[in-house]
């Protein structure tokens, strides 16, 4: 009975470690899949880099309603209420400022978006390609090479080629 059980854990244990999955990783050099297969990688830069400025002016208007927030506090506490009154209308006018520019630059960066419709369907098609070409060869994660926290890789990681061979394929 004992070795029934003894044998019966062994084989559980056994099943155990040899099912569990190891995880690979693959790395990709995306933007020389953009600049090999992608000509107008330009469009892409241009609405990413109008992204990024719309996040940094709202993070700076978001700054100095904060920095206005403080003030009326500090004047709240020394019991300036005409300086607080004149801190909740700045506050005010601040905070409508902030959804006026959002609400315009969303609809610019919608605009262009639009405009570039056809353009930015093609990152869709490459990372379909990517997906293909690594779940055909087994990787479970795929990073970018350009990725700051990836420290080092072997060329034999690197699918860009495949990928690219995988994308003229879908072309032709």
């Amino acid at each position: 009975m004992k070795r029934l059980l003894l044998g019966l854990l062994l084989f559980t244990l056994g099943s155990l470690l040899f099912s569990q999955q190891i995880t690979r990783l693959a790395v990709v050099d995306y933007s020389r899949l953009l600049s090999v297969y992608y000509q107008d990688s330009r469009k892409i830069k241009e609405v990413t880099d109008f992204e990024n400025e719309i996040i940094e002016e709202l993070a700076a208007i978001a700054d100095e309603i904060a920095e206005l927030e403080e003030k009326r506090i500090d004047a709240q506490k020394e019991g300036d209420q005409n300086a607080v009154l004149s801190y909740d209308e700045m506050i005010e006018q601040k905070k409508k400022y902030q959804q006026d520019y959002l609400r315009v630059k969303k609809t610019q960066l919608n605009n262009m978006k639009e405009k570039y419709a056809s353009s930015l369907s093609m990152t869709t098609e490459i990372y379909d390609a990517i997906a293909f070409v690594a779940e055909s060869q087994g990787y479970s994660l795929v990073m970018k090479k350009s990725d700051p926290d990836l420290v080092w890789w072997s060329p034999e990681v690197d699918i860009t080629d495949a990928v690219l061979n995988r994308l003229s394929l879908l072309n032709r």
